[in-house]
């Protein structure tokens, strides 16, 4: 079976904001898999993402030089099919 793109959605804190980031994400069809890519701007590691209130697990870290940017990758095999929203949350800083 051949991998099909379907659906991408994004979302930005603000600075000086909460430290959680929350969006609507739709999750469809068979075989599913979701990734979420997060990147971060400052020393404000990631310390969990959820799909409708499910657990991803994380993939991969990687810090910037001087600590002043991080990027994670997370996944969840087979999310529930619909709308649910996606949370990330960062540590404060």
């Amino acid at each position: 079976m051949a991998i099909a793109y379907d659906h991408s959605s994004s979302a930005l804190i603000a600075p000086g904001t909460t430290p959680t980031l929350l969006w609507s994400h739709t999750c469809s069809g068979s075989n599913r898999l979701l990734v979420v890519a997060v990147a971060v701007q400052g020393n404000n590691p990631v310390t969990g993402v959820t799909y409708g209130g499910v657990a991803l697990t994380q993939e991969l870290n990687l810090t910037g030089a001087n600590a002043n940017a991080q990027a994670s990758l997370w996944r969840l095999v087979n999310p529930a099919a619909g709308t649910a929203n996606i949370i990330v949350s960062v540590t404060p800083g």
